[in-house]
């Protein structure tokens, strides 16, 4: 125990909420994004926004769908530096997604736990895609060097 509270453990999520949970996320995540990359807006302006939205237009702001949505504007504050696609970032969306579903029966009233959410989707999910285009331009790499007449 630290500081001599408990963390709290909460049951876990229904099944029926998952796909909202994808769907509210892809959404946000992806706006928030948008918001950023396409409108120039500032990344804590963007997820504001999408976040003040969210709490106006839900009639429970508190409900777990949102609470994934708003999650998701935290991933979708990551650099269109670092994330160069809207592909990319709905694969950081998917995988905040499953963090969200994983993570929401822990610690419970900890704090923090939606921005670490973000935080850890970011980071694996970017090196991820990293991994990936690195290891498919090695393998055209390698197929030219066998085939070097289909480079016409």
């Amino acid at each position: 125990m630290l500081f001599q509270t408990p963390f709290r453990v909460i049951p876990a999520l229904s099944k029926e909420s998952y796909v909202l949970i994808f769907l509210y996320s892809m959404g946000t995540g992806l706006l928030t994004f948008a918001l950023q990359k396409e409108w120039k807006w500032d990344a804590v302006k963007a997820s504001a926004l999408v976040g003040l939205i969210l709490a106006l237009v839900h009639p429970d702001a508190t409900h777990t769908v949102v609470l994934a949505a708003y999650c998701a504007s935290f991933t979708g504050m990551t650099s269109p530096k670092k994330v160069h696609s809207y592909g990319e970032m709905l694969g950081l969306m998917g995988l905040t997604s499953i963090l969200f579903i994983a993570a929401s029966p822990l610690f419970d009233g900890s704090g923090g736990k939606l921005g670490s959410i973000a935080f850890l989707s970011t980071l694996s999910g970017t090196c991820l895609i990293r991994f990936v285009k690195q290891g498919v331009q090695y393998v055209m790499t390698q197929k030219s060097k066998k085939h070097p007449s289909s480079q016409n």
